[in-house]
This record gives C-alpha cells, structure tokens and sequence, in this order.
C-alpha cells in the first residue's frame, strides 16, 4: 500500500465504513487493481481537502497537491512522469508524507 501511518490508519476508516466497500464484495483494499486503489485513494484524500491534479506538459505528467492552507507542486524542471499513472502514484506518496506530517504537528500541539 502507498500510505503509511496517520494516512493510512485514516484511510482504512473511511474505506471500511464506505459504502463501496460493500459494492466491492468486502474486498480486502490490498486485492483490488492499482488503478482502483489510486481512485479510492484519491476519492479518500477529496474527504479530506487534499486535492490531487495531474497534468500534462509537453507529453509527460506532473502533479499539484492543494490541501488546506497550501499547495504543493511537483518540480516543474525535474520531476516529469511518463505516464499518468506513475504520477497518480508519486503524488499519492507526497500526499500521504504531507498527510502524515501535518498530523504529527497536530498531534504535538
């Protein structure tokens, strides 16, 4: 799986208490196809104001990140993907890292 720790523990909530759980047979998350794990993911990371946009740029993908009081964006100059598929994966990754941080400093407040 892509998350880790706060976003993951988060994200498992929602997915066990979501009503695609039942439309997916009880589905263990892990089992289901990348592509559909990514959208749930991102339908998850929506929920909770963590907006995911992946775009093309001279036939390669970036991704933008805009979660509350922020924005992230892919490095413009370095970080291109070749497909939207590898760039859905790497932003779901910073998501969760930023994700995570975000809940630490909420945590040690």
């Amino acid at each position: 799986m892509l998350l880790t720790d706060k976003t993951k523990e988060d994200f498992l909530k929602y997915y066990n208490n979501h009503s695609i759980r039942f439309l997916l047979s009880w589905t263990i998350f892990e089992d289901l196809p990348l592509v559909v794990q990514n959208a749930l993911i991102i339908e998850w990371l929506d929920s909770v104001y963590f907006y995911v946009t992946i775009d093309r740029e001279e036939n390669m993908f970036i991704y933008t990140i805009d979660y509350p009081n922020d924005i992230y964006f892919s490095n413009w100059d370095d970080l291109y993907f070749e497909t939207r598929s590898e760039a859905t994966g790497k932003a779901i990754e910073k998501a969760n890292e930023i994700y995570n941080n975000l809940n630490t400093k909420e945590n040690e407040k």
